[in-house]
């Protein structure tokens, strides 16, 4: 066995129990009770015709482990994104509101800060995503002219999203469309 496997096999609970039952059920004598294997429910998976199949999927299981823990590679990221080698949490930025159903036109839209942003592009859009209206700020907020508050009509609803930008203008996290609705009185 290469040392690869020995190793994964040390640190897998479920591949070492695998492989302890397996020299288990093949080292031990068959007692003389069990010399037809027709009569053992436990060793009849013994048989000539079953055992090279059951070793077959015990290779396959144990192989699949050894590819399963492998070091994988990092996820790649949207293009643009760059982390220059820091560990990314959440290319998500959270919006504080409005989103859903409300009463009146929202006065402002509001979203939380993500690090090393330093601008935040925001956009009101329609459901066919074509763009109402837009602003960029360094805030974590932006009042709506009341030209864009005369957009919401009862029972339509809008998208907003913001994209924050870093000090070298490259997209470091998007909200995803966020959908407001004035409701009917």
């Amino acid at each position: 066995m290469c040392a690869a496997a020995a190793a994964h096999i040390r640190g897998c609970l479920n591949c070492d129990a695998e492989l302890a039952l397996m020299q288990a059920v093949t080292s031990t004598p068959v007692r003389a009770g069990e010399r037809d294997a027709g009569t053992s429910p436990t060793r009849g998976w013994l048989r000539p015709g079953l055992f090279p199949v059951a070793a077959a999927a015990a290779a396959f299981l144990f192989v699949a482990g050894v590819l399963y823990t492998r070091v994988a590679r990092a996820p790649e990221l949207p293009h643009g994104v760059t982390t220059e080698g820091e560990v990314t949490r959440s290319l998500t930025v959270t919006t504080r509101g409005p989103v859903g159903d409300v009463r009146e036109p929202p006065r402002r839209l509001e979203w939380v800060a993500v690090e090393r942003a330093v601008r935040y592009r925001v956009r009101l859009l329609e459901v066919d995503r074509r763009e109402v209206w837009s602003e960029s700020t360094s805030a974590l907020e932006v009042d709506l002219p009341s030209s864009v508050r005369a957009s919401f009509a009862p029972g339509r609803t809008l998208l907003w999203d913001v994209t924050a930008h870093d000090a070298s203008g490259a997209v470091v996290a998007e909200s995803g469309p966020q959908p407001v609705r004035l409701v009917l009185r």
